[in-house]
């Protein structure tokens, strides 16, 4: 609308070409290479195509960024999405490195990461809208780079970079949800506790972190694992649940038994259930069974459930995995394709095990290995914590000599 001569600019896409503070007067155009003579709008969309582009941030709006060369954004001000998901594009082989940037903690900001190339964030507010990681790197700055609330992961890699601090995302998502393959690299260990639905297939996660671990304790749900690349991981899952139990008994009330297999382990606080309880029996959303008894009767009692809750198995195709209890691997078999199968705490593992290539169990704690061993392949213990095979083949326990390299050849 005119009124005395003014007229209201609209949003646009912006290309940077100054120097300065994001709402510096005359510093974009509205085409590439373009007459720097436009003033950044409100909820503009931001193109970087200048090399080494360099800005100061700013309190400002925007719908989407690209940055099809390298960027280097100084903190200033705010940087806001107006409570929406923006889409942050960046071109391969080029970084977008936001630094300490500050994103708006608005109800509803979120972010998509697309274009292969890296966005570098260690912002200190936590966006409650989501994140998505489509393709490329997000390098995780600080714990808030992806937010809080939805993860998803469709493709892509987490980088703990840059530097060698290592990032605890405990308790930050609601839900991950692993929507396609992707990767992890850095140079420290990089923790999370979230549950993990893998969307009834097989999803390949590669670790090229070779430095430190990856770190994960939350569950995976509906579907299977192949565990790939030279680095480390640890699978320690679990997660809570509330529950009420009755004195001297071994049923367990419990109103959302989703996730919940037989074999996982349970503790009900202040219930005192036998020691090493399990579950042996599930009612759907109205009680469990477990192996062990209550001392005391409690109501609406946290309650923890220790593993993993999916059946499609996992792979171990590189470096090692460490199993940090009894049922991290959910209730599908375990596959021995190149890679080492370990511990972080004394563990007995019920999975059956397949070798489609010589495995090694390379366990820094007492081992028990008591499901069947199948495969036409070596099996090397390397080092000297015991470790006792069980299962079905297997006349007795087999314990590695410490004096000599041993293997067990199953056919």
């Amino acid at each position: 609308m005119l009124a005395f001569g003014l007229t209201v600019a609209d949003a646009a896409t912006k290309y940077w070409g100054g120097a300065g503070v994001w709402t510096t007067a005359s510093a974009w155009s509205l085409t590439s290479g373009g007459t720097l003579d436009q003033t950044w709008v409100a909820n503009d969309d931001a193109v970087f195509d200048v090399a080494n582009s360099t800005i100061t941030g700013a309190t400002t709006t925007f719908k989407s960024i690209t940055a099809n060369q390298n960027v280097t954004v100084t903190a200033g001000g705010t940087l806001d999405t107006a409570g929406t998901v923006a889409t942050v594009t960046v071109a391969s082989g080029m970084t977008l490195n936001t630094a300490g940037q500050a994103l708006a903690t608005t109800a509803g900001t979120g972010f998509i990461k697309s274009g292969a190339g890296t966005w570098i964030s260690a912002n200190g507010g936590a966006f409650p809208g989501g994140f998505v990681l489509n393709a490329g790197t997000i390098g995780i700055g600080g714990v808030n780079a992806m937010g809080v609330g939805a993860l998803t992961i469709n493709g892509g890699t987490i980088s703990n970079s840059p530097g060698t601090t290592a990032r605890a995302l405990t308790g930050k998502y609601t839900s991950v949800t692993i929507g396609g393959d992707f990767a992890f690299e850095g140079a420290a260990n990089l923790t999370f506790n979230s549950t993990n639905a893998l969307g009834g297939v097989t999803r390949n996660i590669t670790n090229n972190n070779t430095a430190a671990s990856v770190v994960l304790n939350g569950p995976f749900v509906n579907g299977g694992l192949n565990l790939a690349g030279p680095g480390n991981w640890t699978i320690a899952p679990t997660f809570a649940r509330t529950a009420t139990a009755t004195a001297g008994s071994s049923v367990i009330t419990m109103a959302d038994t989703t996730y919940l297999m037989v074999g996982q382990a349970i503790s009900v606080t202040g219930a005192s259930l036998t020691t090493g309880s399990v579950i042996t029996s599930i009612t759907p959303n109205t009680s469990i069974t477990t192996s062990g008894t209550a001392t005391n009767a409690v109501a609406s009692a946290a309650t923890t459930i220790t593993g993993s809750a999916h059946s499609g198995g996992t792979t171990i195709s590189g470096g090692l995995v460490r199993a940090g209890n009894d049922f991290a691997f959910g209730s599908g078999d375990i596959t021995l394709n190149g890679g080492k199968l370990g511990t972080s705490t004394g563990v007995t593992i019920t999975n059956n095990i397949t070798l489609l290539a010589d495995g090694d169990i390379a366990n820094a704690n007492n081992m028990t290995l008591s499901g069947v061993i199948s495969g036409n392949q070596a099996l090397t213990h390397s080092t000297t914590a015991a470790l006792t095979l069980s299962g079905a083949r297997h006349a007795s326990a087999w314990r590695h000599q410490p004096a000599r390299q041993r293997q067990a050849r199953h056919g």
